[in-house]
C-alpha cells in the first residue's frame, strides 16, 4: 500500500462527523457541480445581449459549463466510490 492510499484510508476511517454533516457535504458538491454547469451559460447569455452577438458567448459558456460540471461530477462519483 502506497502513502496516498494510507492517507486516504486514514482520513476516511477518522471521519466521525454526523450523518447530517456528511449529507450537507455531498449536497454542497452537487450544488457546486450544478452551478458550474449553469453559471457560464448565463454569463454568456448576458455577454451576448450586451455585445449584440448572436449565441456566440452563450454556446461557449454552455460548453465550458458542461466540461467543468462534468469534471466536478466525476470527482464526486470518485469520492463516493472510495467511501463504499
Amino acid at each position: 500500500m502506497n502513502d496516498k492510499e494510507k492517507r486516504t484510508e486514514n482520513s476516511e476511517s477518522t471521519d466521525d462527523r454526523s450523518a447530517i454533516a456528511k449529507a450537507v457535504d455531498k449536497a454542497s458538491m452537487i450544488i457546486s457541480a450544478c452551478l458550474a454547469m449553469v453559471v457560464p451559460a448565463v454569463l454568456g447569455y448576458f455577454a451576448d445581449n450586451y455585445l449584440g452577438t448572436n449565441l456566440v458567448f452563450t454556446l461557449v459558456g454552455f460548453f465550458v459549463g458542461i466540461i467543468s460540471g462534468g469534471w466536478l461530477l466525476y470527482r464526486l462519483v470518485q469520492t463516493l466510490a472510495k467511501q463504499d
